[in-house]
């Protein structure tokens, strides 16, 4: 009876570790899952969104009309870069911090670059917009890109 004890008690054992390693494993398969499903989501967005911004975007002279079609498509464009920022950054304590670090910064570098995009971005963060809140920080991420690769401030 006393091996039979044993037995079952190190079949237990070995049972609750194949466990915990399966755990484990479909722990790391879910988060791999859910970085390249909240990848994808950001990107399909921003490819709607890119899809709608008037090509005058890319002429430094053009100065779109406050509260116009253009202007609010602007507006979401930077909506959703808040979005990148915040869900990467700031949300689940940084686990998704080198998404934005190794791919979503240099896009928006990209976008920091037009004039026209600028121009509504500024109105929004200096008051036209409080971004939940997050607008100072906000602002000094996209200042910090920009002064990163251009050696010149933004605002």
């Amino acid at each position: 009876m006393e091996l039979l004890t044993i037995l079952f008690t190190g079949i237990t054992a070995i049972t609750a570790i194949a466990s915990i390693i399966i755990a484990v494993k479909s722990l790391r398969s879910f988060s791999e899952i859910s970085r390249a499903q909240l990848f994808l989501e950001l990107q399909n967005e921003y490819i709607r969104i890119q899809g709608e911004l008037n090509l005058k975007y890319r002429d430094d002279s053009w100065v779109p009309k406050f509260n116009s079609n253009d202007w609010k498509t602007i507006e979401r464009f930077w909506y959703h870069t808040f979005k990148e920022w915040f869900v990467t950054k700031k949300i689940n304590k940084g686990k998704f911090t080198d998404l934005w670090d190794d791919f979503f910064a240099d896009a928006i570098y990209r976008g920091l670059k037009h004039k026209p995009l600028v121009y509504v971005l500024k109105y929004l963060v200096e008051g036209g917009s409080s971004f939940s809140g997050k607008a100072d920080d906000f602002k000094r991420e996209m200042e910090r890109l920009y002064l990163k690769k251009e050696n010149k401030r933004l605002f």
